[in-house]
């Protein structure tokens, strides 16, 4: 993966559409500027950082259910009104543009020290773009070809009712003299070893060159946006640009959210980054005249990185070279397809030793049960004759008594007692 260091310190932040995303965006935005100019902050890194907001419209009623203004603004235009509100508020150079971008632009700002071109705030700046349209984004490119220089990180936010995304950019194109992009990408490891930093995000002709008209050409009050989408992008701006102002990698050059709960990130990674090679052929070619002036023009900081590759001039060269190298200090192999094998595989596992012929026992069947006949009666032996054993013979002591005979009083003969000769009577 390539993590991004910013290669320079912006003197000018742009921010072109002051309406759902960019009137939205201005109140953080300056004052995370402010916390980074050194004149509030000793910490800080930016001696001047001014912002810069341009839009030629003006403030209507519909505007005020989902864009940033109130009432007293309608009628005033857009960048104006953002403008002055939060210079006075934040206390830095907040400086508007009443007119929008396109060929025929020759207003110049109107700037606390006079007028500024341009050229002078196009240099060294981080360029937003919140506008609507893809037409709006064609004739802005267009305009920047004529006063951009090297130094420029774009940030271009757009969404829809429920959906939106970011999409980053340096200005610097990938080039190759070949024309071979298809033998460059699959030579391309599915993933790198380590992290690569890089000084650039390459632009994306394909991206801008297929770029529908969804939004037709409706002002942005009649677009299908809403409140939320709008305050999720100019947030998903905010977090980018801290992470440029403060130095900070920037490993991805796209994000998308919806509504519905989805999100997604586009990682800085060779496949890519491989996508946006431009032949050399096509800047006579199929890229459209826009792009090809644009490419022109943002191309300088990125000609000798390009150029520094093979005999075809292909950067992915040696990005290839050094994955091979850190593979194979890893023990692994980077093929010409990508894909990795180990350089030193375990040895093939011992063949299993060959079995005698196995002796093959019949499956066991159950045996029925037997039915047995019973024996009759008849059948049965006479039991045995058993013989007790004998008693001991009883003591005479311990002879049981006889029990006595009674006469029965009928039997008895009455006798007459005889007379006591000894009584008185």
């Amino acid at each position: 993966m390539f993590a991004y260091f910013p290669h320079f310190l912006p003197t000018s932040i742009v921010v072109i559409g002051a309406g759902g995303t960019g009137s939205r965006l201005l109140p953080p935005l300056t004052q995370l500027v402010k916390t980074c100019l050194r004149r509030f902050n000793p910490a800080a890194m930016l001696d001047k950082c001014d912002i810069y907001v341009i839009d030629g419209d003006i403030v209507e009623q519909k505007n005020l259910s989902r864009q940033n203004f109130i009432t007293p603004d309608v009628g005033r235009n857009k960048a104006l009104v953002v403008a002055e509100r939060y210079a006075r508020g934040f206390g830095i150079n907040v400086i508007p543009c009443t007119e929008f971008l396109g060929p025929d632009t020759k207003t110049k700002f109107d700037g606390p020290a006079g007028e500024i071109s341009f050229k002078t705030i196009f240099e060294n700046a981080v360029v937003i773009f919140a506008v609507d349209s893809a037409k709006a984004r064609r004739e802005i490119l267009s305009f920047m070809n004529i006063y951009c220089t090297s130094n420029l990180f774009l940030i271009d936010a757009g969404n829809e009712d429920d959906f939106g995304q970011i999409k980053l950019s340096t200005g610097h194109v990938l080039i190759n003299n070949n024309g071979d992009s298809k033998r460059t990408l699959e030579g391309l490891p599915k993933d790198i070893p380590s992290e690569y930093t890089t000084s650039m995000i390459p632009f994306d002709f394909k991206y801008y060159r297929e770029l529908g008209d969804s939004a037709a050409e409706r002002s942005c009050a009649d677009l299908p946006q809403t409140l939320a989408i709008n305050t999720m992008m100019s947030t998903l701006i905010l977090c980018t640009l801290q992470n440029f102002l403060q130095l900070r990698p920037i490993k991805y050059d796209g994000q998308s959210f919806s509504l519905t709960g989805g999100v997604s990130t586009t990682w800085n990674t060779p496949r890519n980054w491989a996508q946006r090679i431009v032949p050399w052929e096509s800047r006579t070619g199929d890229v459209s005249a826009f792009l090809r002036g644009t490419r022109d023009s943002l191309r300088h900081a990125g000609t000798a990185m390009t150029k520094a590759g093979d005999e075809n001039g292909d950067i992915f060269f040696h990005l290839r070279q050094q994955c091979v190298t850190d593979y194979k200090a890893s023990g692994m192999i980077l093929e010409r397809d990508g894909s990795l094998r180990d350089a030193n595989p375990p040895p093939p596992p011992p063949p299993a030793p060959k079995l005698a012929e196995k002796l093959v026992v019949p499956e066991a069947v159950p045996e029925a049960p037997m039915l047995r006949p019973m024996a009759t009666p008849a059948e049965i032996p006479a039991a045995a004759e058993v013989t007790l054993p004998m008693q001991p013979p009883m003591a005479a002591a311990v002879r049981p008594m006889q029990r006595r005979r009674r006469t029965p009083l009928s039997a008895m003969t009455p006798t007459t007692p005889e007379p006591d000769t000894d009584s008185p009577f």
